[in-house]
């Protein structure tokens, strides 16, 4: 199981030790280190805007590609990604740079055309291939000018983004199954270095309000929320980034109800579904003991949650979105 240094860190209260301590500590708990990914690999790596590209002559995918980077520097590099867009910005390993795998970057004669480097995926900057979706695979990273802050320099943008982070893989024996919600795992390293977690913080991509509390043998418990909606659900790029340290290729970019339920079932081991419903007061819930099942009818639909799989409904836009939270029984 894959865990961010920088996740924990966020969670902890004076919580800053070495890479080589929180290894210590992780083998101490009984949970072996597998391996470590440390992002800083990445050596002089840019945050570059796109300024403009054109189809390269002759060349069914290639494009000729001006980027900018935060000090107004300007390069030309070819690039065969399919999702490029101008504006916004990208990560950009210029001549000298060096990638994760140790590549270091060097000028290229493509088409007659001199390219500068090369502008990054995910995979090369380190990511799993197996965890990514198939657009990921083929395309470049492209990150929203919102994430980005132009007051700030390259290396404090490099952090905002999240590519400061070390990434542990551990292994999680059969004893200690509850621990596969990192949250769980949380309170053993509190433990651990003699402190303690940090008071949980409000929902910043949206206020959940809890409609309804249902008990039942077949469920540890299950909330029912009302999420709300709106054009201002977008998922941070270090939020997605954080989430694609999983193997999360159905989280298809920044959509926010597919971050919502690997971040529930990462955090906390819960499953989600999510219900499209526009008038809560018609909902009821029924539990069948019989065959049992958790029936939620409404006027016009009936869904069914049995405890053993996520249902997920077409969601529509402006409407609201009723949010089931739920934790199986072991």
């Amino acid at each position: 199981m894959n865990i961010s240094y920088n996740w924990i860190k966020s969670k902890l209260n004076n919580f800053n030790p070495s890479i080589k301590e929180l290894n210590h500590c992780f083998n101490s708990l009984g949970f072996e280190v597998e391996s470590i990914k440390n992002y800083t690999d990445n050596k002089n790596l840019l945050i570059a805007k796109i300024i403009s590209f054109e189809k390269v002559e002759n060349s069914n995918h290639l494009n000729f590609c001006i980027l900018e980077d935060l000090n107004k520097n300007r390069y030309e590099v070819i690039c065969g990604a399919n999702n490029l867009k101008k504006d916004y910005f990208v990560y950009y390993a210029p001549v000298g740079a060096t990638i994760y795998n140790g590549l270091i970057l060097s000028s290229k004669v493509l088409k007659g055309i001199t390219s500068e480097g090369m502008i990054c995926s995910l995979e090369e900057i380190g990511v799993n291939k197996e965890f990514l979706n198939e657009s990921e695979k083929e395309g470049i990273i492209i990150i929203d000018p919102s994430n980005i802050d132009l007051d700030k320099d390259n290396n404090e943008n490099i952090k905002l983004l999240g590519l400061d982070d070390v990434i542990f893989d551990i292994s999680i024996t059969f004893n200690r199954e509850e621990c596969y919600a990192i949250d769980n795992l949380l309170i053993e390293i509190a433990f651990f270095f003699n402190t303690s977690l940090k008071t949980r913080e409000i929902n910043k991509y949206n206020k959940l309000f809890v409609k309804h509390n249902i008990k039942k043998e077949l469920f540890d418990f299950l909330n029912i929320y009302l999420l709300k909606n709106n054009n201002n659900n977008k998922i941070d790029f270090k939020d997605y980034f954080w989430a694609k340290q999983y193997k999360t290729p159905n989280l298809n970019a920044f959509n926010f109800y597919d971050f919502l339920k690997i971040k529930n079932r990462i955090e906390y081991g819960l499953n989600v579904i999510t219900i499209p419903e526009p008038d809560l007061e018609s909902i009821k819930f029924n539990i069948d003991s019989k065959n049992n099942y958790l029936l939620i009818e409404n006027k016009n639909n009936k869904y069914i949650y049995n405890g053993e799989k996520d249902f997920e409904a077409d969601l529509k836009e402006n409407k609201n979105i009723l949010h089931l939270q739920i934790s199986n029984t072991a």
